[in-house]
């Protein structure tokens, strides 16, 4: 797989310049890392269902991938995992 094709979902919910944390950032990483279940992300974010769902829509919307698809859901997870790995190597090298 192309290194872009994991990057491109993760970009796409980037917030922009000084627009700080954003939810749709946090969102699939937390529904992600809870294995897809509704209520423990909800409980976790501090969310009511609906809103979990309408964000969940929302990066449906703007990645392109569908979160019911086991292969679209380890392609964002990839995804969230390699930048997160490059923003730590990053802010590791050297000036």
């Amino acid at each position: 797989m192309r290194p872009e094709r994991l990057a491109a979902p993760a970009a796409a919910a980037r917030p922009g310049p000084g627009s700080g944390r954003c939810p749709l950032r946090d969102t699939p990483r937390c529904f992600l890392d809870n294995a897809g279940s509704i209520p423990r992300t909800a409980d976790a974010l501090r969310l009511h269902r609906t809103s979990l769902y309408y964000r969940l829509r929302q990066i449906r919307e703007i990645t392109g991938l569908d979160l019911d698809n086991g292969a679209d859901r380890l392609v964002l997870h990839m995804g969230l995992r390699v930048e997160e790995l490059l923003a730590r190597a990053g802010e590791e090298a050297p000036i």
